[in-house]
């Protein structure tokens, strides 16, 4: 895909991985980074474009319990998006940042495969995991002209400016001020990372 001749929308623009995406592609083709209204839906600028439209959603919420108000709320922001575009006769590429999340942890094997089963109770996973269905619909709709959903684990991204830095890095200034660490799945075989230059390329 050429990217001179392309528009991406790129949400989650300024948090660790975001900001980088956005300033790896920005030198290549223009890049809009769409941002959150009050009620928590995104606003879109004012388009019409001939190029080749590519969202790019790298944003999240993390739903407190299938009762929440809000757990329906990235279902809700990516499908307000789509039919945003649509309504201005953009159809989009989409790719989606979904999670390992979406695997069910009690039954996960050590090899993970498409196969795995799918959680039944991680309200994050769940919420990933329905994003994922509605980009499958809407591709069968013609909604959107295709879409790629990256099941990541955890992404190591670089401090930046824009962004308040990685896991790792918290971790050092964590240390570095005496504050306590909390330790999550010591005895686990490893803990799955991916860096955000591998997500880019």
């Amino acid at each position: 895909m050429q990217l001179s001749n392309s528009l991406i929308l790129l949400t989650g623009a300024y948090g660790s991985i975001g900001s980088y995406i956005y300033r790896q592609f920005s030198p290549l083709c223009e890049v809009i980074r769409l941002q959150r209204t009050n009620n928590d839906l995104y606003s879109l600028p004012h388009l019409y474009s001939d190029k080749n439209v590519i969202l790019l959603h790298f944003a999240s919420s993390t739903p407190a319990n299938n009762n929440s108000s809000n757990h329906l709320i990235n279902e809700i922001q990516l499908n307000n998006i789509i039919n945003s575009l649509n309504l201005i006769n953009i159809i989009p590429h989409v790719i989606f940042a979904s999670s390992m999340s979406v695997y069910d942890k009690l039954c996960r094997p050590k090899i993970i495969s498409e196969s795995s089963l799918i959680t039944t109770n991680d309200e994050y996973g769940l919420s990933k995991f329905n994003c994922e269905r509605l980009l499958e619909s809407a591709t069968y709709c013609g909604s959107i002209k295709g879409h790629l959903s990256l099941r990541l684990p955890g992404v190591l991204a670089p401090n930046s400016a824009e962004a308040s830095g990685n896991f790792i890095s918290v971790l050092i200034e964590k240390l570095k001020s005496n504050n306590p660490v909390n330790l999550f799945n010591p005895n686990g075989d490893f803990n799955n990372i991916i860096s955000v230059e591998s997500i880019s390329s």
